[in-house]
């Protein structure tokens, strides 16, 4: 995971309203690898953007709506962008 944060050329405080949701907006490949990680590695975090903390895989698409449309206050918003197709991202 430290590896892929260094990649992206973020500052630290960036890094972490990266997993803010609602906060960054469009999501390029290795900021969406960083939320992933963090997601997998962070139960509390995951439950937050929306997801069941046990879920071993999430969407990207679903990752990339949450980090654009989220609210980092309600996770049942989130669940709801999380469930939703007709929020697309491109």
């Amino acid at each position: 995971m430290i590896r892929n944060q260094k990649r992206v050329g973020l500052s630290r405080k960036a890094k972490r309203k990266l997993l803010v949701p609602g906060y960054w907006g469009s999501l390029e490949n290795d900021e969406l690898e960083i939320i992933q990680n963090a997601l997998q590695n962070n139960p509390k975090l995951s439950f937050a953007w929306g997801f069941q903390p046990v879920q071993k895989s999430r969407a990207p698409d679903a990752i990339r709506r949450v980090a654009m449309w989220g609210d980092p206050r309600d996770r049942e918003v989130n669940t709801k962008v999380i469930r939703s197709s007709r929020m697309r991202v491109s």
